[in-house]
């Protein structure tokens, strides 16, 4: 029996990875666990005393091993018998599995061989777990002789954040939700849990003819023939000039059709209210009498389908942690009508 050297040195992974050769795990998938990831992440890190010397990764049909060398010092100590625990971290930590409890069995996920004789320990992981693993090594002789090595399983993404619109169209009473597809992981004891961050933000996007801005480009007709013309309208109870009216209408409905697609399914998209944005009132004859004028509404209706169907119109944009991951043009639910004339049976009435 040694009795001067107080040291186990166990050879472990400090950093694994897919591509270590140092002992990265290319684990094949039980049956019955395909919806918990692959088993290609299980990470050894070295708690104190633990050098590396030589690893060698050995992939089976169910599973695949990990052989940890270790060493004793002095080189020539005889005689030594040892302690093996390989048991579950009591301790909280956040990366753990909520319902991962370390009351359960640890073999079904991952298990240990020694051979003395050739100074190895085999690790094989059999399935994704998640709470980390703590193999202990220590002296039956000295107490103060042991070492230890943690187990992780890292945490693998199987999908990513996404998002989806089940119906993209603008409807008169109805709302366009937006919703959200999380992300699924395996199981793990260790990598970040991340924060679901998603937003979503609708504009309007046309080229040549069917820019914003010419699917309001007719100026306003704002008097009957024979009629005094003014050069100020009234939109929204204010009084403007017609040269400001173009603009503001512009503004005011791209406003209100990119405020309607949500990811809280709770803003009603109104035919009428967007008519009315659309709507000015002219004055007619000397006796100050205003008229509404809703023409424009007609225009942007035939002119945002035409653009649809040539690749343009409002589109929904969609974000995940800062990544876009979806986008979805809108189409409009409804129609728009304009009368060429109007006909009096008579035209002349006598009393």
């Amino acid at each position: 029996m040694y009795k001067k050297r107080n040291a186990i040195i166990l050879s472990a992974v400090l950093f694994l990875s897919t591509t270590a050769a140092c002992g990265s795990f290319t684990l094949m998938q039980a049956k019955g666990n395909e919806n918990r990831g692959n088993f290609s992440e299980m990470e050894a890190t070295p708690l104190s005393g633990i050098e590396i010397t030589d690893i060698k990764k050995v992939v089976t049909e169910d599973a695949s091993t990990l052989e940890v060398s270790y060493t004793l010092a002095p080189a020539d100590a005889r005689n030594c018998t040892f302690n093996y625990m390989l048991t579950w971290d009591r301790e909280f930590n956040f990366n753990y599995e909520e319902n991962f409890s370390y009351e359960q069995e640890v073999e079904p996920y991952v298990s240990y061989a020694v051979n003395e004789s050739k100074h190895k320990i085999t690790f094989t992981c059999h399935q994704p777990f998640g709470r980390r693993l703590i193999f202990t090594m220590a002296s039956q002789e000295n107490a103060n002789v042991w070492s230890q090595i943690s187990i992780d399983y890292v945490r693998k993404l199987l999908s990513n954040g996404s998002a989806k619109i089940d119906n993209p169209t603008i409807e008169d009473g109805k709302t366009v939700k937006i919703d959200k597809i999380y992300p699924t992981y395996s199981i793990g004891s260790k990598g970040a849990k991340t924060i679901y961050t998603y937003d979503a933000t609708t504009t309007y996007a046309g080229t040549g003819d069917y820019t914003w801005d010419k699917l309001f480009s007719t100026e306003p007709f704002v008097s009957f023939s024979g009629y005094y013309q003014t050069e100020t309208v009234k939109y929204q109870g204010e009084t403007i000039n017609t040269t400001a009216l173009l603009p503001a209408v512009r503004t005011n409905v791209l406003t209100y059709l990119t405020s309607i697609p949500t990811m809280k399914n709770n803003v009603l998209f109104s035919l009428n209210q967007l008519k009315t944005l659309c709507t000015f009132q002219k004055e007619v004859g000397f006796a100050n009498n205003w008229v509404n004028d809703s023409n424009l509404f007609t225009e942007f209706v035939r002119k945002y389908k035409a653009g649809y169907e040539n690749g343009h119109g409002l589109t929904v944009a969609v974000t995940y942690n800062d990544e876009q991951v979806y986008t979805q043009r809108l189409a409009l639910g409804f129609d728009s009508s304009s009368l060429s004339e109007i006909n009096f049976s008579k035209t002349e009435i006598e009393f």
